[in-house]
């Protein structure tokens, strides 16, 4: 797995370009951010930050704020998701599935490897955000200047026997290789974890494929 910081340029030839979307393309809002923003202003993101905190039995006023983390002192509350503990603390964390749907997570600007994703041809976007969000991430897509993929966006089904979205990205990582025919593929996320279980699933489903993950940092 290879970590790029800064544009790399293109090699020349047949090469099927795979990004993620959030914090590889794009830069969009923390969830953290948004809900400290909440609790000092008026914002939207209320309705998610009360259902977390209804979860173990307190109120947003419960909150406390420490470098920029959400948390509550641990006094033998159920720990639920969102909600981690850590020594005698229990932080709040993003509650992926309603904060992925919030327009609040929409993104605000691109990232540097946006260039490169505009000036190659064959390329895909492969997102965990949920489908439901299509118009809205096409949409965004268009006002941040983002060319739409020549091998489609991809993004997450809600639904039974989907699999986890690094399971999903690898499967659909091997279906555009085998529909594109182009067999030497780059593929970029900035989760190290996603990046290796991608190129492992294609490396076992198509041997013959070439293909390198990268680490967006």
């Amino acid at each position: 797995m290879r970590h790029i910081k800064l544009f790399e340029n293109f090699e020349e030839g047949k090469i099927l370009y795979l990004f993620d979307f959030d914090e590889t393309l794009v830069s969009t809002p923390e969830f953290e951010e948004a809900a400290i923003a909440y609790l000092n202003e008026s914002y939207s993101v209320g309705e998610i930050l009360d259902h977390s905190v209804a979860k173990i039995g307190i109120t947003t006023k419960d909150l406390k704020i420490e470098n920029g983390r959400l948390y509550i002192d641990y006094n033998g509350q159920d720990i639920l998701h969102p909600w981690v503990k850590k020594g005698d603390r229990l932080y709040l964390t993003a509650p992926q599935y309603q904060w992925s749907h919030s327009p609040d997570s929409l993104p605000t600007s691109t990232l540097e490897l946006a260039t490169l994703y505009n000036s190659v041809e064959d390329k895909a976007i492969i997102t965990a955000r949920p489908d439901t969000m299509r118009d809205e991430i096409i949409k965004k897509m268009e006002e941040l200047g983002l060319e739409q993929p020549k091998w489609g966006l991809h993004m997450f089904p809600l639904g039974s026997g989907v699999g986890a979205p690094g399971q999903w990205k690898g499967d659909v990582a091997v279906s555009l290789i085998e529909k594109s025919g182009i067999y030497k593929a780059k593929f970029y996320d900035d989760k190290p974890k996603i990046v290796n279980r991608v190129v492992r699933i294609v490396n076992q489903k198509l041997p013959n494929a070439e293909i390198e993950g990268i680490k967006v940092i």
